[in-house]
């Protein structure tokens, strides 16, 4: 009962379509410990067929696990510190290409993951990444595969109205991800009355995915900008 303090924002992350009475019972257990629920979403960690909740506690700087018990109550059964960590936001991916789902935590210059499988699932800040572009505002990240099974992580830079794919892989030996971007591209052009140094006030795109829309088997970035769903098809 003591995970959650009142007025705390929390973001419950899921890598299921069919969860949605399951999300809603883990949004309900937040709000009755006073927590602001500001996302939701699940993964199975453990390996055992029942996602798990998964709660980002700013306040704790912690990394809340949830299960459900065999009554159908959830209950918090691990957590992780995450300390000073800039969050951002949260994909779950296969990140170790072990065939489990992981949760992909990005912040504003790192990424940090929480391995799942059949093993206890562990927390560790696996790869550094820093956009080497003028001011850059990394605001946005989704994670997936673009060529031959790879893990790729698509940011969004609001500053400079640009996209980045950055490539993940685990380094040698197995000790943490190696981070390369493979492509950055200009979204669009802004003209702009604020001064270069400004924070943008709205992130634009503002939400993107990568999926196969265009039905050839490969996947696709796309991106909702302003009014408009831009697709970029894979060649």
């Amino acid at each position: 009962d003591d995970a959650l303090k009142p007025g705390e924002k929390v973001l419950i992350v899921d890598d299921l379509l069919a969860t949605g009475g399951t999300c809603e019972a883990g949004i309900r257990l937040c709000e009755r410990l006073g927590a602001d629920v500001i996302g939701c979403a699940m993964a199975d960690l453990d390996g055992d067929g029942t996602p798990e909740v998964l709660l980002v506690d700013k306040r704790a700087k912690k990394l809340l696990v949830l299960s459900r018990g065999p009554q159908g109550a959830y209950r918090q059964v691990d957590e992780h510190d995450i300390g000073d960590f800039q969050f951002r936001g949260i994909e779950v991916a296969d990140a170790d290409g072990d065939g489990n789902p992981d949760a992909v935590l990005y912040g504003q210059d790192r990424f940090g993951i929480l391995y799942g499988g059949a093993k206890d699932p562990e927390w560790d800040e696996a790869g550094f990444y820093e956009s080497d572009a003028r001011d850059a505002h990394l605001v946005l990240v989704t994670a997936g595969s673009f060529f031959g099974g790879a893990t790729h992580a698509v940011v969004v830079d609001a500053r400079n109205n640009t996209v980045e794919i950055l490539s993940l892989a685990p380094k040698a030996g197995g000790e943490g991800i190696a981070i390369r971007r493979s492509a950055r591209f200009k979204v669009f052009e802004a003209k702009s009355f604020r001064g270069r140094r400004e924070a943008p006030t709205e992130n634009e795109p503002r939400e993107a995915a990568i999926a196969d829309v265009t039905g050839d088997g490969k996947t696709d970035l796309i991106l909702l900008c302003h009014d408009r769903l831009l697709v970029y098809p894979r060649e």
